[in-house]
């Protein structure tokens, strides 16, 4: 079967996004042959719903922690899990944005073909920016401070807007790391090199390895529909989140991914840093 973008069309209709701003994880493989490519997604995404947002994470400046800047608690093997700084590109919020350099492998072919399109904004974020295309695009992506990764979301939540995911599951969502937050939990503290050769401090979430471990928490929020062989989930925030909170404060284990070692999703559980500075 080969799916067309009117049947991206339609079960958006279907779900109910006719007019509404929605954040989205994909993946271009879950559609089989999908005709149009990564457009044939993203077109009838921008006709249907209002403003559209996707990941465009990146690794600009990712840098080691200073020797005196380790905090407990941080998801970080500090002694075992050096970052690789050889070819280190500094990062220059000054000079961030859609044209800056981006990896397909990072951030998935979909969101990687949203940011190049005319009118596209991008957040100015050291690790978790954001790319919107729609009405309200520059609201949701201006001010993305370094200390506070989730702020994109926040508004999101905050406008009653919904996760879709196409052909992806929870384990992708990154409204759940917002859900962490509100939980309780402090996100994690990483470093960046400018290009000025300074190291700062910013914000990320954990890990989301776990957070399948959610959906029977929030399952009787979820709306789902079939796009060919792609499963698509989609789910309102102004219920999933809420009950996403209830769900770790009951239990903080809940989404632990079950990795051996070091990961982050343990030390979220467990709060996340002790030292708040940044």
């Amino acid at each position: 079967m080969t799916v067309t973008p009117q049947h991206v069309r339609e079960a958006l209709v279907q779900l109910g996004l006719e007019g509404q701003d929605v954040e989205v994880h994909s993946s271009l493989r879950a559609f089989g042959h999908l005709a149009g490519g990564p457009l044939g997604v993203i077109e009838p995404l921008l006709d249907v719903c209002s403003t559209v947002l996707m990941p465009a994470f990146h690794s600009l400046g990712r840098c080691n922690p200073p020797p005196d800047d380790r905090p407990d608690l941080n998801g970080w093997d500090y002694d075992s899990h050096p970052v690789d700084e050889t070819d280190l590109v500094p990062f220059d919020p000054a000079a961030f944005g859609v044209d800056s350099p981006i990896t397909v492998q990072e951030m998935g072919i979909i969101p990687a073909t949203l940011l190049k399109q005319p009118g596209a904004c991008r957040s100015v974020h050291p690790s978790v920016s954001w790319v919107a295309k729609g009405p309200d695009a520059p609201f949701y992506t201006h001010d993305h401070p370094a200390d506070d990764p989730n702020i994109i979301m926040r508004r999101l939540y905050e406008r009653r807007g919904y996760a879709l995911l196409l052909g992806v599951t929870l384990t992708r969502c990154t409204s759940v790391h917002l859900a962490e937050e509100l939980a309780g939990a402090r996100t994690l503290i990483r470093w960046s090199r400018g290009a000025d050769g300074a190291v700062r401090r910013f914000r990320e979430s954990g890990c989301s390895g776990g957070f399948d471990n959610l959906a029977p928490h929030v399952a009787e929020h979820l709306r789902s529909a079939r796009i060919g062989p792609c499963q698509v989930r989609c789910y309102p925030l102004a219920e999933m989140v809420p009950a996403a909170v209830e769900a770790l404060k009951a239990n903080p284990q809940l989404v632990i991914c079950g990795r051996q070692g070091t990961c982050r999703c343990k030390d979220v559980a467990a709060g996340g840093p002790r030292d708040v500075r940044c």
